[in-house]
C-alpha cells in the first residue's frame, strides 16, 4: 500500500539509495501538521479522535486547529482507550479536557 505522511505527501519513489542513506521521493511537501491533522493521520489515535468527534462534536477539533493559539496535548493511544474503564462514568470530554494544556509548551 501507499505511505503517506500526515494525510497530505504521499511517497512516489521509495528506496533511493544514497551513499548516506535511502530517499523516499514524496508528492508533495510535508508541512508542520497542526494537532488535529497530526491526529487524524496517526493510526495510534484512532480512538482519541473518535471519542472527540462523537455524535458530529466539533469543540475539541475546532479549539486545538486553532494555530494561533500554543497547545500541550497528552493524547492517549488506542491503548490506553481500551485500557480505560472510566469507573466514576464522568463524562468523557471532561476527562479528555484534562489532557489539553493551554498557552503552553510543556517540553
Amino acid at each position: 500500500g501507499d505511505v503517506i505522511f500526515n494525510g497530505v505527501s504521499t511517497v512516489i519513489t521509495p528506496d533511493v539509495k544514497a551513499l548516506n542513506g535511502i530517499v523516499h521521493v514524496v508528492n508533495a511537501v510535508i508541512d508542520i501538521p497542526n494537532i488535529v491533522d497530526h491526529a487524524i493521520a496517526n493510526p495510534g489515535l484512532t480512538s482519541l479522535v473518535g471519542a472527540l468527534t462523537e455524535g458530529g462534536n466539533t469543540t475539541f477539533t475546532d479549539l486545538l486547529s486553532n494555530e494561533e493559539e500554543t497547545f500541550t496535548v497528552f493524547a492517549p493511544g488506542n491503548d490506553a482507550f481500551s485500557a480505560f474503564t472510566n469507573p466514576n462514568s464522568n463524562d468523557l470530554n471532561a476527562i479528555l479536557s484534562n489532557h489539553v494544556v493551554v498557552g503552553a509548551a510543556a517540553f
